[in-house]
């Protein structure tokens, strides 16, 4: 499909248009194809290598290497021909870098974070866990802006009023312990700037993901094992969780970078098609 019918086909279709940023023949052939058959979204793939494009719901074009294909795919955005950016084989940090590019006027007020989508396969459980990895040591307003970020995300999957756990390794408020006091601050600015949510913390982990363990610890808050989100106190952490999800209990874990004026796919190539999948769903969700 040429640019300009891609044009044409925005005006009258609603579906979501997917830049990629970095894409491969794998790619096409294992989540492209699967997408375009769900009639999920359209794409536009910038490639450093020809690919094979047989469908009229795919733009194809051949870049010069891995900043043009960023260029590119961005610029795809910022021109309205795509609402959804997606990282394929490029580094995560050279599309943030051509994202936050003042000339682009895709950055909004706050910061960019991850929001990563668990969905434990034996139960269905699903939560947000936020922010495994993107920053590294937010303060307390970056905190509320990340909390933010993941509240926005909860309401475009359907939760009205979702529970957002501020993590910390205790329950109660510790002055001489960092998390314990940025998650009591954070708590208090949710307290008196309204917002459609549960927002509570300091709380362990457990409390927050295990009724059995806020009953025997006799927590009096209102997310007791029923946590919607997960806000980690620092990117270690997230990072922890992230991977003991990924790697060690059966779940479909999904990211998306969120914060910008229009969501960032994360994918990797050593992800599963299943995953990648998962990614692309979730930042069409958020769009």
């Amino acid at each position: 499909m040429t640019l300009e019918k891609v044009l044409i086909k925005m005006k009258t279709d609603k579906k979501a248009i997917v830049a990629v940023a970095g894409a491969s023949q794998s790619f096409v052939d294992k989540v492209v194809r699967q997408a375009v058959d769900d009639g999920l979204c359209d794409f536009i793939l910038f490639s450093k290598e020809s690919l094979e494009v047989e469908m009229d719901e795919v733009t194809a074009m051949v870049c010069l290497d891995d900043q043009d294909m960023v260029t590119e795919a961005v610029k795809a955005v910022v021109d309205k021909r795509a609402t959804v950016l997606m990282k394929g084989s490029v580094q995560t940090s050279t599309i943030l870098r051509e994202v936050l590019k003042k000339e682009n006027g895709l950055r909004k007020e706050g910061v960019l974070s991850q929001a990563s989508v668990i969905e434990i396969k034996e139960t269905g459980r699903r939560f947000i866990l936020t922010d495994p990895a993107l920053n590294i040591q937010p303060d307390v307003a970056q905190k509320v802006a990340i909390t933010k970020n993941a509240i926005e995300v909860a309401h475009k999957m359907g939760l009205v009023s979702p529970k957002v756990a501020l993590l910390s390794s205790v329950e109660v408020f510790n002055p001489k312990m960092p998390s314990s006091a940025d998650a009591h601050e954070v708590h208090i600015y949710f307290e008196n700037n309204s917002v459609e949510a549960v927002v509570e913390g300091p709380i362990s982990f457990d409390i927050a993901t295990c009724k059995d363990a806020a009953s025997v610890k006799g927590y009096e808050g209102k997310i007791k094992g029923d946590a919607d989100v997960l806000v980690v106190p620092s990117i270690d952490g997230g990072n922890f969780l992230y991977k003991v999800f990924s790697h060690f209990v059966p779940a479909t874990v999904s990211g998306v970078i969120v914060g910008a004026a229009v969501p960032i796919a994360l994918s990797s190539r050593s992800d599963s098609t299943e995953t990648k999948m998962a990614s692309l769903k979730l930042a069409i969700q958020t769009s």
